[in-house]
């Protein structure tokens, strides 16, 4: 699997856990200052000799793919045009 196959997989399984549309809600309200910040948290738990790695059985390619999901979900964010907000209807 490739890089590109890994990230696409990780934003699918991000999008089919049982609490996603609840996750998405949260997202939608974060700016970018808090997905960098995610990003980094990610980027930061990559070198091998982080205790929490151990701890927690994480594999610094694990790390590095969330890191990249994280990313590319905020690219899309700043790029996409914000959600149309339901017209209200005034009938009546």
């Amino acid at each position: 699997m490739n890089a590109f196959d890994l990230i696409k997989a990780e934003l699918t399984r991000q999008q089919t856990l049982p609490n996603a549309a609840d996750i998405a809600a949260q997202e939608a309200k974060n700016s970018l200052n808090d997905r960098v910040a995610t990003a980094l948290a990610y980027l930061g738990r990559v070198p091998q000799t982080v205790f929490r790695n151990t701890r927690e059985n994480c594999d610094p390619v694990e790390n590095l793919v969330k890191a990249a999901a994280v990313i590319v979900a905020a690219i899309e964010a700043q790029t996409s045009p914000p959600p149309q907000q339901e017209a209200k209807d005034e009938t009546p």
